[in-house]
């Protein structure tokens, strides 16, 4: 795999319309090509980093592959990071304020060459490290500096087998393997970036492991019938130490609960509940605490458990009320950047940021640009 910044100044030439006039010529629907609807999408990911001053753009370049762009919000200044002619950048995710981690696959070869890889690289282009070709990498929650945490199929004979757990320095790519209880399939994450808990599953039991402390011993803490009964599932530790999980609670579909690992209990009342849809979500922390919670159920949508935050989500909404309007948020910070994802089923994903103080959204890219969605 060889790292091509030929033609950094075009990469995002295709998908990307910074302060320029969103309108699109009007064309009949005869018009549009019918393989304009099949075309690989020109905006992929976009990741907004923790203090909210860069976002991480998956982007593809003039020579069909799919590149890695950082952009300085402040100034709109682009980068391109990460750039290979026989591999596409599939995913990203920051580590740090300068660090980076993505995926790449060889989308043109369908995965036959064997391309895939987890690689690492700084917001300056600098210092690129190839990881693992293998692996899934793990939430995180808190900042880790320049490790990742992957967990690995060890066995695949039960469902999704028998996981171990390694952190990975991503500028060395030396690696770690922590002790984890046999037939883990889930971790959640401490403060430290140590695994805190671990779901398990055996034949028909699923067990809960919990560890007090950095290099502490595990110990057994729920035990339950793995395929009846009540659902368990570990989601996220928050900034104050509470703890949220996936549980039924006595009622056909799961919903979201707080669990105290020192009395073994899960909270009496569900945080979140949908009508006939079980509840996997993904929890949004910023400002210390449980901000808000993006589900699935017919549509994708947000939740906010924050007063300020939900008030931001109708501003958004009234400036671009044909779309579903997805936010990321800095973790931590005051940065006025907020990342906006839009959406319809008329329109294809739009990238934006929306500076909060000057009530102004900015256009990062789109990504099937050649599709009118006015028609």
């Amino acid at each position: 795999m060889k790292i091509d910044r030929r033609q950094a100044l075009a990469v995002l030439s295709a998908s990307t319309v910074w302060d320029k006039a969103w309108g699109q010529a009007p064309l009949r629907p005869a018009d549009i090509p019918v393989d304009s609807f099949f075309q690989r999408p020109q905006l992929g990911r976009a990741a907004l980093n923790p203090t909210g001053t860069h976002v991480a753009l998956c982007t593809r370049g003039t020579a069909g592959r799919a590149r890695l762009v950082v952009v300085e919000l402040e100034t709109l200044a682009q980068r391109v990071v990460a750039a290979f002619d026989d591999a596409d950048v599939i995913t990203v995710r920051w580590l740090s304020e300068r660090r980076l981690i993505f995926y790449v696959f060889d989308e043109e070869g369908e995965g036959k060459s064997g391309q895939a890889d987890y690689l690492a690289v700084d917001a300056d282009g600098t210092a690129l490290q190839r990881l693992l070709t293998r692996g899934s990498l793990v939430s995180q929650g808190p900042q880790m500096g320049d490790d990742a945490l992957f967990s690995l199929a060890q066995d695949i004979s039960e469902g999704p087998g028998f996981l171990s757990l390694w952190r990975v320095n991503t500028r060395t790519g030396k690696s770690h393997e922590f002790d984890v209880p046999p037939w883990s399939q889930g971790f959640l994450i401490d403060h430290q970036a140590e695994p805190l808990a671990a779901m398990a599953a055996h034949g028909d039991t699923a067990r809960l492991h919990w560890r007090d402390g950095s290099g502490g011993d595990w110990r057994l803490v729920l035990e339950r019938e793995r395929f009846f009964g009540d659902t368990f599932s570990l989601l996220g530790l928050a900034p104050d130490g509470t703890v949220y999980v996936s549980a039924r609670g006595g009622h056909d579909q799961s919903a979201l609960y707080t669990y105290d690992p020192k009395t073994n209990t899960v909270s009496d009342k569900a945080l979140l509940r949908l009508n006939q849809f079980d509840l996997e979500p993904g929890l949004i922390f910023g400002k210390g605490k449980l901000l808000g919670v993006h589900v699935q159920a017919d549509a994708d949508t947000t939740v906010w458990l924050d007063e300020e935050t939900k008030a931001l989500q109708a501003t958004v909404d009234e400036k671009l009320p044909a779309t579903t309007n997805l936010l990321s948020l800095p973790r931590r910070g005051d940065s006025p950047w907020v990342l906006v994802w839009a959406y319809s089923d008329q329109q294809p994903v739009l990238s934006l940021v929306y500076h909060r103080a000057r009530k102004k959204l900015t256009l990062l890219g789109r990504s099937m640009p050649q599709i009118a969605s006015a028609q």
